[in-house]
């Protein structure tokens, strides 16, 4: 059985569960991207051309949950440093 949720635009969409190291990559990605310069909405557009579909929530919750080597030393990421480095949003 495949799951689906309905989206936004009222559609239904199938569930995507993205969990251990694939999802690990993917924070890591838009971590990188972040650090980069990218907006919270140009990651979204990249991944997407990658065929990863996340939502500007779940990017926005990965970069201020999830820690990176770039972010004040290894410490978690906060928004308004993230508003700070892509010029806010």
């Amino acid at each position: 059985m495949n799951a689906t949720v309905i989206g936004l635009d009222g559609k239904k969409h199938p569930r995507h569960k993205t969990i251990g190291d694939e999802r690990l990559r993917i924070i890591g990605t838009e971590h990188m991207l972040f650090h980069q310069g990218k907006s919270v909405r140009q990651i979204q557009d990249i991944l997407a051309k990658g065929l990863i579909s996340r939502s500007v929530g779940t990017i926005h919750a990965d970069l201020t949950k999830w820690q990176c080597s770039q972010c004040s030393g290894g410490a978690y990421c906060s928004p308004e440093q993230h508003d700070e480095i892509a010029g806010g949003r």
